[in-house]
């Protein structure tokens, strides 16, 4: 990734009050000043690069103790489709990735060996990953670390601010750097909040960090944004394309096999509300109307389809009915 990625007890329980019960026996064990304050910038800018990485993937809760090997394969697969394209092939229609790529982003960042398996959003076989080749964009989001404490383990909490760039984006030069040295035509949306704990390692000679812990803030959006792919896993022609703007206004174009070479087609606009976004339709291009509930849970999204009784229906349309599909 190019250039990436209490002073009172007053301030402690504003803290408190603000992160998931996870994190209150952190911050309150935690003595000392917020070390990020007297960092330079460069350090500053690194800490940024090293948690936008997991912003930009739209990355959950995690723990060290208690994990899914294959969410750190879907962050792994991910990342690498991000930052280095240069270990994602195409085979024909799909896109692949050795699994060594794979293994090797999940000890960079989070220091852990996992067996390799499929997931819910890419196969696995003889040594590769694959997925559909498909275009969608679920960056750029970013983080912005706000304050960062010592613990007595060695270890540190970090309380930070997750950012959307939308058509402000300018390129990787400007999101990482320190919000101090932002220009003020720079104005990101604030999608969200999260805390962490992160360990110092050294890698090839070079000081980093991995995660052992990480939590969104519960009061935050769904935390996607940008322009999102969804296809059905058993019928790659029904897809779901979602472009959310700022305030998680979103437009949505659903394309359905409804049968034989015959699709239909509707979009509609609305708010994502605690990850819903619900809406109607009055053509689908075969005269079938009725509406629409999508609910999106990051990897996946579900479609109920409703459609109203139609008389003179043509039997080529939308049907009610539900559809699971998954993010590519």
């Amino acid at each position: 990734m190019t250039y990436k990625k209490f002073k009172t007890i007053l301030a402690v329980l504003i803290i408190l009050s603000i992160f998931s019960p996870t994190y209150e026996r952190t911050f309150a064990q935690t003595a000392g000043n917020n070390v990020f304050l007297s960092m330079d910038n460069e350090k500053k800018q690194a800490l940024n690069i090293f948690f936008s990485n997991f912003s930009e993937v739209n990355f959950g809760n995690f723990n060290s103790k208690s994990y899914k090997a294959s969410d750190l394969i879907n962050f792994s697969i991910l990342h690498n489709y991000i930052n280095a394209d240069n270990k994602i092939k195409i085979e024909g229609s799909y896109f692949t990735i050795k699994d060594s790529y794979v293994a090797e982003s999940v000890k960079k960042y989070f220091g852990l060996t996992i067996k390799h398996q499929k997931t819910d959003r890419y196969s696995y076989s003889n040594g590769t990953y694959k997925w559909p080749a498909a275009s969608g964009e679920p960056f750029p989001n970013f983080s912005q670390v706000v304050e960062m404490y010592k613990n007595k383990d060695g270890s540190y909490s970090v309380s930070l601010e997750i950012y959307n760039a939308g058509s402000d984006y300018e390129g990787d030069k400007m999101i990482y750097k320190p919000k101090s040295l932002w220009k003020k035509s720079f104005k990101p949306e604030l999608i969200g909040r999260a805390t962490a704990i992160i360990k110092t390692v050294n890698i090839n000679d070079k000081q980093t960090y991995q995660l052992i812990q990480y939590n969104l803030n519960k009061d935050v959006s769904s935390g996607l944004s940008g322009k999102l792919n969804y296809v059905d896993p058993k019928n790659s022609l029904n897809e779901i394309i979602i472009n959310i703007n700022a305030n998680n206004k979103a437009s949505v174009e659903i394309n359905i096999n409804t049968i034989g070479d015959k699709s239909a087609y509707v979009e509609f606009t609305g708010t994502i509300k605690n990850s819903v976004l619900q809406g109607s339709f009055d053509d689908d291009g075969w005269g079938e109307t009725g509406t629409i509930k999508l609910t999106l849970n990051g990897n996946s999204a579900s479609l109920k389809i409703t459609v109203k009784p139609n008389q003179n229906s043509s039997g080529w349309g939308l049907a009610s009915g539900t559809y699971i599909l998954k993010r590519i």
